[in-house]
């Protein structure tokens, strides 16, 4: 099958075969960049969703993008959640795996037992009871954003809980009966997350999720779960897990959301001032807001006049440096910050006001940014152009040097 799977590739796309060396290049590129990052990052990591954010940092002078994560699951849970945390994930679904493939291979399981273990449709008022929860939770959180048809959201949720309950005990029973061509799909997949996927690529890790969950012994939890406090106990710490989750992290992070949304579409710089004074309030751990508060205060010292520009532009660059002590990491946050600064300067300029500070900051800001990213060219030439406004025919010079060596 391999082999015939190869010459089909080789017939209509061969350059899936031919450019695989080069993949893997690339590959090896993300995981030694990656590897320094955990050295740096060993206890907590960078956070899930942060990758990106630290990957210029570390990234080499060869390396052509700059990736949201490390094409590695091992890898990727270790440099975002920690090497404990990470080690611990990590060994708990392979021993999932190696249990549920062990399991499928047991010589001692007869056909009456495994019968005995797949679900009936008499047995299927938990899984009913379930969907019904789930469904209603879900739609619960997601009625807290706009613009979702409840109808809609309502007749997908009956669709996929018939689905559920009319294929789930053939899929169990499919499992038993061809164990041995199941259990080479969470294998196949587990391979596929060590060599070219995260934890946080839905296409792979929720595919494994289901087999590996299709794979367990179906009366297992039953069997270890028998008294009914453990049950309440369980749930009462499930749906107090849920309410922290609503009340400190979903809604806040919704509301602000939403405000972020009105300002993009704000009619005046005020307007958008305003909406992100707002949305930095309602979450306060959301620097976003920040970036946008911080751009508001930038296009008001652009409109401003002569008279008022100085103290503006003053108070826009303390809006910059205040969204920038929060949120330091990304080199595209010191880039951005660069460009307002110049666009200050540009707006003084006109108006026949000195330019010397504004400048002067936004190479700070230039130099940072190359500090976070400094296998950039484009961030090179960027202070250089800057480093030239300022006279600065050093550092222009030694920029431009570096870009043309780096490209």
């Amino acid at each position: 099958a391999l082999m015939a799977g190869c010459a089909w590739l080789f017939r209509y796309d061969r350059l899936v075969i031919a450019e695989a060396r080069k993949s893997l290049s690339y590959r090896l590129e993300y995981w030694q960049s990656t590897i320094p990052m955990i050295g740096d990052h060993p206890l907590n990591g960078v956070g899930l969703g942060n990758f990106q954010r630290y990957y210029p940092f570390y990234k080499l002078p060869t390396a052509s993008e700059e990736v949201a994560d490390p094409h590695n699951w091992i890898l990727d849970v270790w440099a975002t959640l920690g090497v404990g945390l990470g080690s611990i994930l990590a060994i708990a679904v392979v021993w999932l795996v190696i249990r549920a493939v062990w399991r499928i291979h047991q010589p001692d399981q007869s056909a009456s037992i495994l019968d005995s273990e797949i679900p009936h449709l008499s047995d299927s008022r938990p899984l009913i009871a379930g969907a019904i929860v789930g469904g209603g939770l879900c739609g619960l959180l997601l009625w807290l954003l706009t613009g979702f048809n409840f109808p809609v959201l309502l007749l997908c949720w009956l669709a996929a809980s018939l689905l559920v309950l009319s294929f789930f005990p053939y899929v169990q029973r499919i499992v038993h009966t061809t164990g041995f061509l199941f259990a080479l799909g969470p294998i196949a997949i587990l391979i596929c997350l060590l060599a070219s996927g995260s934890w946080q690529a839905s296409g792979i890790a929720i595919p494994m999720l289901v087999m590996l969950t299709v794979a367990q012994p179906p009366a297992q939890w039953a069997e270890t779960h028998r008294t009914s406090l453990q049950v309440w106990a369980a749930a009462a710490v499930a749906w107090l897990g849920l309410g922290f989750f609503v009340y400190q992290a979903w809604l806040p992070s919704t509301k602000a959301w939403s405000l972020i949304q009105q300002a993009l579409v704000a009619n005046t710089a005020r307007e958008q001032v305003a909406l992100a004074e707002q949305s930095a309030a309602a979450d306060p751990l959301d620097t976003e807001a920040l970036s946008f508060l911080a751009q508001g205060f930038v296009s008001l010292a652009q409109s401003a006049d002569r008279q008022n520009f100085s103290a503006a532009a003053m108070l826009a660059s303390e809006k910059l440096d205040t969204w920038l002590e929060r949120d330091r990491n990304s080199f595209g946050n010191w880039r951005q910050a660069g460009n307002s600064m110049l666009d200050l300067s540009a707006a003084a300029d006109r108006l026949g006001l000195p330019t010397g500070l504004l400048r002067k900051k936004a190479v700070a800001y230039y130099q940072t940014a190359v500090q976070r990213y400094p296998t950039s060219v484009e961030l090179r030439v960027q202070l250089a152009a800057a480093a030239s406004l300022n006279r600065r025919w050093s550092l222009a010079e030694e920029q431009i040097q570096e870009a043309i060596d780096l490209s």
